[in-house]
């Protein structure tokens, strides 16, 4: 696996972990978190194998936050236990059909599960395994793992992690990692390790508080897009003037709200030859197509990944050289965990975070981070539109022509998406008070995109996004 040195996680956990000590660790994205669980973990099992009673039973258990980083977790097991026969594991993730996981199982009992919560509790709850309850295949688990705990409750899985601990045996080892440790994580620790547990810290708390907190391979710059103009044109040079320039050599991954660009951005980008095909990785995705995506992603030394926040964290692209933000983020910490994508493995690497001047606000999110206007791309968008408005001109007119009903409803959709996502963030992270800015932000989006009127939105939509009654929406 190309390993010659153990990272600081690795070496500072490898002990207590081995020695079947509850271990809370504290480090950042694409520190080696996954091999820093797994090595112990299975040392311990390989050592303990004999001993238990019940061969058909699950020893491990691996939480993620997202489908991607347990299919990562799961590449990486793979590896491990390449020549330890009796060293199996399964992956149970959402998106895919219960069924299929339900069949393996008949097959062979796992050693490792590595899950999302979400599906693990569905299972916990109703599933039977060659009449078997599949909760009691976990009577005898040795090492349960909570990776990126931050995030897995950020995501909102904090009621099923409660669930499913509750499902799991008293005196298992519990190793932990987070990036941070909020109040809810703190309340997972009291949950699920038993005292004294090792801590180890190597996000240091002088380093949390300063700028240095982004990976210092990793140069930042931000761009500001006129709203009424260059909103959709704007996204579209920029991502093209950064292929274009360093062809081939280079990989984006261009985060969005969920998933706002989507629909235009790969036809308007990929469809010359000069250009990659746009992969997207979004929550609209099949299982199937996010996997095919991230394993086109890997492979390519060229190439562009859409996507979400669902490959902010913990999720490894290798090579990529930019991260380009389009939109705020949830968080200054969502902000950090983004750009983390780029700058691995001692690489160099760039973010740009491009906002419009209605989210100029978000900058404030970010003080004390080295964040400068980047003259080349504003530049770009600050000047003409011809060439670009005359490639997209046909993409957006099919949009007001109704001619291609399809990209005319997943515009729509990424129309309301936007109502929803910028309802609460334009006054949290920018603040942009009152909804008229809101609504005026959105149609902008809409008409730039080749809307000729504004695309209707169902009143109990409204009524949910508490908007009923604002003038400016077709209802």
């Amino acid at each position: 696996m190309g390993f010659d040195r153990m990272t600081e996680i690795q070496a500072k956990t490898f002990d207590a972990a081995s020695l079947g000590k509850d271990v809370l660790g504290r480090a950042r994205t694409g520190s080696g978190k996954t091999v820093a669980f797994l090595l112990p973990a299975l040392e311990r099992l390989l050592q303990d194998n004999n001993n238990k009673s019940n061969k058909k039973s699950t020893r491990m258990l691996v939480l993620s936050p997202t489908r991607e980083l347990a299919q990562q977790i799961a590449e990486q097991t793979r590896l491990l236990t390449a020549h330890m026969p009796n060293m199996s594991h399964q992956v149970m993730v959402g998106g895919t059909p219960k069924p299929k996981d339900v069949s393996a199982m008949k097959r062979k009992v796992p050693t490792i599960i590595i899950a999302t919560p979400g599906r693990l509790q569905d299972h916990l709850e109703s599933t039977v395994v060659h009449n078997t309850p599949f909760k009691d295949l976990f009577r005898e688990l040795d090492v349960l793992v909570l990776d990126e705990t931050d995030r897995l409750l950020d995501m909102g899985f904090r009621r099923e992690i409660d669930k499913i601990i509750k499902y799991l045996p008293r005196n298992k080892q519990t190793l932990l990692f987070s990036a941070t440790i909020p109040e809810d994580v703190k309340h997972v620790i009291r949950q699920t390790m038993r005292d004294p547990y090792i801590t180890v810290d190597c996000i240091h708390d002088d380093q949390a508080e300063s700028s240095s907190h982004t990976n210092a391979q990793v140069s930042q710059a931000h761009v500001i897009l006129p709203t009424n103009t260059r909103m959709a044109s704007g996204t579209v040079d920029i991502i093209r003037n950064i292929l274009e320039k360093h062809n081939p050599t280079r990989k984006l991954s261009p985060f969005s709200p969920p998933p706002i660009l989507s629909p235009f951005t790969p036809r308007s980008c990929g469809t010359s030859s000069k250009f990659p095909r746009i992969l997207e990785i979004h929550s609209r995705k099949s299982q199937s197509q996010r996997e095919k995506a991230s394993e086109s992603f890997r492979k390519t030394n060229h190439g562009c990944l859409l996507t979400s926040d669902v490959s902010a964290r913990g999720v490894d692209y290798p090579d990529v050289t930019h991260v380009l933000q389009f939109g705020v983020a949830d968080s200054r910490e969502s902000y950090i965990h983004r750009l983390g994508r780029t700058g691995r493995a001692g690489k160099l690497g760039q973010g740009i975070l491009v906002l419009t001047d209605v989210e100029r606000g978000f900058l404030q999110h970010l003080k004390g981070l080295d964040i400068p206007v980047h003259p080349e791309l504003q530049a770009i968008v600050d000047g003409p539109t011809v060439e670009s408005q005359q490639d997209l001109a046909p993409v957006w007119a099919s949009i007001g022509s109704g001619r291609n009903a399809d990209l005319a409803l997943k515009a729509t959709k990424a129309y309301v998406s936007a109502l929803g996502f910028y309802n609460t963030h334009l006054k949290a992270r920018c603040g942009v008070k009152g909804t008229d800015a809101l609504v005026a932000f959105c149609n902008a989006f809409a008409y730039q995109v080749g809307f000729t009127t504004l695309p209707p939105i169902e009143k109990k939509t409204i009524g949910k996004m508490g908007l009923k009654g604002i003038q400016g929406l077709n209802v």
